[in-house]
């Protein structure tokens, strides 16, 4: 990369984040974080780095994150320079250059074209949902990095000699470390290199690949076994208590082992195609100009010749798809989390096929590149299965309903409404919308007679038309989500952290909280809590199973809290019992964008036997 790019790169990515910043201290008044989830990491941060121990509640060790090598990072810069939500801020900003840079190299790698690197880096550095993880307090930025490193490393050095063939192996197990669907990436980079050349070639090929495979596996093993390790120690399980807390039975392994065949076979079918859906209609709606090119990228990318075109590789479009699959058929997950969160490291790779497509316009009408034949077989398997997903969802629409029903309690809707299910409608005609709407431009490329040099004027004004007005719009969409992010920051700050300074005000220093948002008040209260939700609680997540009842038996028998916050809405029968349960404060918030309602209740606790 020269210095020019470099520096173009770098003013892109500091105007784009400047502008969060500048909007952040704008709306909300004060610095702060984007959910109240990043300052459970703060906590736990917090106490590792002042001798207490991986804890919520200090020296009580529990294992309540889905991402421990943020939370280490985060304890080594407190160690370093003290706790504070700058230091969240600075990793974040850091790792996403990071991720920016990474971005480059890899669409350099793929296309070997730098204007596509150039442009590829640049609207990751536009991306609204980057940007807005970058400055969350959340691992999105380490998690995207160390994902497309881990992918540019596995194509780069998985056939050479020495160690660096384990190297992407290394890399993307530490971002399953980060965020644990990107231990999906790491099995699928497995599967490529050495279960396909397996099966393609004799069978005695597949023990020299299994004594190949041995050391990737070690490595694998001997930075995920501490993890696993603590986990079984302190919650009796190899997942995290977030994972109980929040995911409980989820995807199909978990169906299976409660003997529930009719929520393992939703999980194995139902999920993993509304996920798929979710995710794909998620990425073409970011951007609908660069979503006109995506199909052409993909063809583009496995199929056309061409000078300076590398041939392959599908890792790269077959992620966009393996990815919420495997996010359905495992996970219990509501969509794609706030700001997209947990897909995240989707969005450079959807940039980088799409800003190919973009540009391998001028090879077809200039008849620099030419369609082989196996190209051709995939427009048209690609046109049969636009086809056959519009057949198929166009006769299910009647029982779409009943469809939602049964997603629904294996995606985090437990209580559908309405609503609910106008918005899972709603995601299926986005993708329906945009997945036509990316098959036009390869359509029609591809109907035009080709002919040497007769389009090459035409083609490079439409390339660089569909580049800049796809700026523009990521530029648009960037300015109105730092307003978001602004908001998210100053909804956290006036619900969450003004609750928790109020607490630890106005309360005993020995007093027992009880709360179901326990990051924010957490980090300010500095006392004893109880997890209704059961991440840094995970003994209250059997009673929790029952109800508000088997929490009223949990306060008795196991724990009784002095104080409670909590949503009234998600426990109206506590809310009910005025005597055992005082309302003291009410916490109110205006023009809610993140929190999940928009005010809740501090209750001075008086359980009668």
């Amino acid at each position: 990369m020269s210095k020019p790019i470099l520096l173009l790169l770098l003013a892109v990515f500091l105007t784009s984040q400047s502008l969060f910043i500048y909007r952040e201290r704008e709306v909300a008044g004060e610095w702060g974080l984007a959910l109240d989830d990043s300052w459970i990491h703060m906590v736990f941060a917090r106490n590792l780095s002042a001798g207490h121990g991986y804890s919520f509640n200090p020296d009580q060790p529990v294992s309540g994150s889905t991402s421990p090598l943020w939370t280490l990072l985060l304890t080594a810069l407190f160690i370093a320079t003290g706790p504070s939500l700058w230091a969240a801020k600075i990793l974040g900003m850091t790792l996403f250059l990071l991720s920016i840079l990474v971005t480059y190299k890899l669409a350099q790698f793929i296309w070997s074209d730098e204007r596509i690197a150039i442009f590829s880096a640049t609207l990751v550095a536009l991306s609204p949902f980057l940007n807005w993880g970058a400055l969350s307090g959340m691992e999105v930025s380490l998690y995207v990095a160390l994902s497309l490193w881990g992918i540019y490393l596995h194509l780069v050095n998985s056939e050479k000699k020495g160690l660096r063939k384990y190297s992407s192996t290394l890399v993307l197990t530490l971002a399953g470390l980060s965020r644990p669907e990107c231990f999906l990436i790491l099995f699928i980079a497995w599967g490529e290199k050495f279960l396909l050349p397996g099966i393609a070639r004799q069978k005695e090929r597949f023990g020299k690949a299994a004594v190949e495979f041995l050391p990737h596996l070690f490595i694998f093993a001997v930075l995920t076994l501490p993890y696993f390790i603590f986990n079984l120690v302190t919650v009796n399980s190899l997942f995290p208590s977030s994972y109980a807390a929040k995911t409980g039975s989820g995807g199909v392994f978990g169906e299976l082992l409660q003997g529930d065949l009719r929520g393992a076979i939703v999980a194995a079918t139902i999920k993993p195609l509304y996920m798929v859906i979710v995710a794909l209609g998620t990425l073409l709606s970011d951007n609908p100009i660069l979503s006109l090119a995506f199909v052409l990228g993909i063809i583009a990318l496995v199929s056309i010749s061409g000078e300076g075109m590398r041939r392959g590789p599908w890792l790269i479009p077959s992620l966009l798809l393996l990815i919420p699959l495997g996010m359905g058929l495992f996970g219990h997950v509501k969509a794609l989390g706030q700001s997209n969160r947990y897909a995240a490291h989707l969005f450079p790779l959807f940039i980088i096929i799409a800003t190919g497509g973009v540009f391998s316009i001028t090879r077809l009408l200039s008849g620099d590149g030419n369609l082989t034949p196996k190209g051709r077989r995939a427009l048209y398997l690609i046109a049969l299965f636009a086809i056959s997903v519009l057949g198929v969802l166009a006769l299910a629409r009647p029982y779409l309903f009943k469809i939602i029903e049964e997603i629904a309690p294996r995606t985090g809707l437990t209580h559908l409404s309405v609503a609910d299910i106008q918005a899972y409608m709603a995601q299926v005609d986005l993708f329906l919308k945009f997945l036509l709407l990316s098959l036009i431009l390869p359509v029609l490329l591809f109907s035009i007679p080709k002919a040497k040099g007769k389009y090459e004027k035409q083609a490079i004004f439409l390339s660089y038309g569909l580049i800049l007005l796809s700026l523009l719009f990521t530029t648009r969409s960037n300015i109105a989500y730092a307003d978001y992010y602004a908001y998210n920051v100053k909804n956290i700050n006036d619900l969450h952290v003004a609750s928790g300074r109020w607490l630890n005000e106005n309360t005993p220093k020995e007093a027992v909280i009880a709360i179901n948002d326990i990051g924010g008040i957490g980090y300010f209260a500095r006392r004893e809590i109880i997890d209704l939700i059961g991440m840094a609680t995970p003994d209250i997540i059997p009673y929790r199973l029952r109800g508000e009842s088997g929490i009223i038996d949990y306060f008795r028998t196991v724990k009784r809290p002095g104080y409670l916050v909590i949503y009234p809405e998600w426990f109206p029968l506590i809310d009910s019992m005025e005597e055992d349960f005082k309302r003291i404060k009410e916490f109110k918030i205006q023009h809610n964008t993140v929190c999940i309602h928009d005010r809740h209740f501090v209750y001075e606790v008086n359980l009668t036997e």
